[in-house]
């Protein structure tokens, strides 16, 4: 909790406030060593359900009926606090322009998120359960989404940092920053559970952003790049935009039939090594 709270301070203290304006902030920094796959500024408001959803984690967490759960002891562990840490190290190397450690802290993040997420599959063993879901495991899916989309966007500022003269390396680093998000969303859009289709779900607004600010570009970026340049990058964002919606949505409309209109059905026998579960549609109105 106290490391939660420290992770809220700085974030808002130094990301957001700049300390008064005796350092730069997140946004103003962001602006000034700007990619052509930073999003757009609206994007980042994710980070609000991010922090609430995070928020109501250490709440619950606290409480007896909840603390002692798999989810919570063997899932989340020590991770969430690495995380924090991390996310405090990211918010104050990245505002000071040490770049190279922030991207250090943004890319240990994503392995601590990962490696939390895993653990928390692995303490569950196969059980599902709604409220679990939403006050445990929701907040973690969100932020690794968005702190992989961090590191591909923050791997491009490095570049464009360390290679200023160099405009085919930034180029170059830009389109490897937006492509990588491609496959990581349709790994987890082949996985069999449902609840992953959120971290596709976040890539989709990233890109969303992406091109929505490239509609847009700012005189330096279309100075340094040219307008055929960025149009051609925005026409392949778009492209993406396209490829995710036409692979998400079917997956998403059959995950929420399953979860949400079927009843589960368990066949009952003497020997219960045959005992099996399936599910049939809730409108069949089967009676037992």
């Amino acid at each position: 909790v106290a490391t939660y709270m420290v992770h809220l301070i700085v974030s808002y203290g130094v990301g957001v406030w700049g300390l008064d304006g005796l350092v730069e902030t997140r946004v103003e920094v962001a602006q000034q060593y700007e990619t052509l796959i930073t999003p757009a500024s609206w994007a980042y408001y994710i980070w609000i359900p991010i922090l609430v959803t995070e928020s109501t984690f250490v709440v619950a967490q606290l409480f007896p009926e909840y603390r002692s759960r798999p989810v919570i002891q063997q899932g989340v562990s020590f991770f969430f606090f690495y995380t924090c840490l991390l996310q405090t190290g990211w918010t104050l190397f990245f505002c000071f322009k040490l770049f190279i450690c922030s991207l250090v802290c943004v890319v240990l993040s994503v392995i601590s998120l990962a490696s939390l997420l895993a653990s928390q599959h692995l303490a569950i063993r196969g059980r599902r359960s709604r409220e679990e879901f939403w006050l445990f495991r929701f907040c973690f899916l969100l932020h690794f989404a968005w702190m992989v989309v961090m590191a591909s966007v923050h791997f491009a500022l490095v570049i464009r940092h360390n290679s200023s003269e160099h405009l085919a390396t930034q180029l170059a680093s830009d389109f490897a920053g937006m492509s990588i998000l491609l496959p990581v969303a349709c790994y987890f859009l082949l996985q069999k559970d449902g609840y992953n289709l959120i971290i596709p779900a976040v890539i989709l607004w990233s890109y969303i952003s992406m091109a929505w600010r490239l509609q847009w570009p700012s005189e330096h970026l279309v100075e340094d790049y040219g307008e055929l340049t960025v149009s051609a990058l925005r026409q392949t964002v778009w492209f993406f935009n396209i490829i995710l919606v036409a692979l998400l949505g079917p997956r998403f409309l059959v995950w929420i039939c399953n979860t949400y209109y079927t009843i589960r059905v368990i066949r009952l026998g003497e020997d219960e090594t045959d005992d099996a579960q399936f599910s049939i549609p809730s409108f069949l109105n089967v009676h037992r």
